[in-house]
C-alpha cells in the first residue's frame, strides 16, 4: 500500500520539487533526472565553448557516501515544505516515515529500530525526495557570483539527482564551493566521498592546490559523468575505447 502511495505522489512532486528542464536562473542551473542526454550535452558544449574562447575551466566531480540511506529525514520533510508542496501530501508523507522501522535478528532475538535518515528505496518518489533535500542546500549557498557566464548569468553547477559536477574558473573558487557544500551537506547527514571527489581542469587554469579538510582533492584527466567519459578535448576516442572494452568484457 506504502509503494502504491508513493507512486501515486510521485507524478505531483514533478511540478513542485523540480524546475522547468532548461530553466537557468542566477543561483543555479538544474538538471532534471530524466533528462541525462541534456546534461551531458551542456558538459560537453561548455568544455567547447572554453576551448573556443580560451577560457579557463574547472571542473569539480562530487560524489556523496551512500546518499538515500544517510540524508535525514526532517531535512526531506522541511524541504518539501520549502518548495511549495501542500501540506497534506507533507502530512501523509510523515505519517509513512514515521512508521519506517527495520528489524535485526542478532543472536536470534528479533530487534526493532526506528529509522530516522534515508528516503525508502524502490519508489519512484524515492529519488524526487532526495532532489528536493539537495534542492533546500543549494538555494541557501551564497554561489551568485561564482561559475561560468553564460548568457549574462552564472552557471556555477550541474546536477542531476546525486550526480553533481561544480563549475568554476579557478581552483581557489572550486575549494570554496566544495566546501560550502560540505559544511551544508553535513547538517542533513550527508557526507563527501572525498576518495572519489575529483577536479578536471584546461590548460589555462592556474596551477593551486586544492584540499578540503586536510585532503587533496585528486587531478583526472577524465572523468565518467552519468555514464558518458568527457575530458577537456573533448574527444569520443576514449569514450567508444571503454565502451567496447566494457562490450567485450560483458561476452
Amino acid at each position: 500500500m506504502q509503494k502504491v502511495v508513493y507512486d501515486s505522489y510521485s507524478d505531483f512532486f514533478d511540478s513542485h520539487v523540480y524546475l522547468n528542464t532548461h530553466h537557468l536562473r542566477q543561483d543555479e542551473y538544474i538538471v532534471l533526472p530524466s533528462e541525462i542526454r541534456h546534461a551531458i550535452s551542456t558538459l560537453t558544449r561548455l568544455i567547447e565553448v572554453s576551448r573556443e574562447y580560451k577560457m579557463p575551466l574547472c571542473l569539480t566531480f562530487i560524489d556523496l557516501k551512500k546518499t538515500f540511506d544517510s540524508v535525514e529525514t526532517e531535512a526531506v520533510i522541511g524541504a518539501l515544505g520549502n518548495q511549495g508542496v501542500p501540506t497534506q501530501c507533507i502530512r501523509m508523507l510523515r505519517e509513512l516515515y514515521d512508521s519506517f522501522t527495520s528489524r535485526i535478528s542478532p543472536f536470534y532475538k528479533e530487534v526493532i529500530i526506528n529509522v530516522k535518515r534515508g528516503v525508502r528505496q524502490g519508489g519512484t518518489i524515492s529519488p524526487k525526495l532526495f532532489s528536493a533535500a539537495l534542492e533546500n542546500i543549494i538555494r541557501h549557498l551564497e554561489w551568485g557570483d561564482l561559475g561560468v557566464k553564460a548568457d549574462g548569468r552564472c552557471l556555477h553547477h550541474l546536477r542531476c539527482a546525486d550526480d553533481i559536477v561544480l563549475i568554476t574558473l579557478s581552483i581557489e573558487q572550486a575549494e570554496r564551493m566544495l566546501a560550502e557544500f560540505s559544511s551544508a551537506c553535513g547538517k542533513i547527514g550527508l557526507r563527501l566521498n572525498l576518495n572519489e571527489d575529483d577536479v578536471h581542469e584546461n590548460g589555462l587554469v592556474p596551477d593551486a592546490s586544492f584540499t578540503l579538510k586536510g585532503k587533496n582533492i585528486s587531478e583526472c584527466p577524465s572523468y565518467v559523468y552519468l555514464g558518458r567519459e568527457v575530458n577537456m578535448m573533448n574527444e569520443l576516442a576514449p569514450e567508444l575505447c571503454r565502451r567496447k572494452t566494457r562490450r567485450v568484457g560483458n561476452i
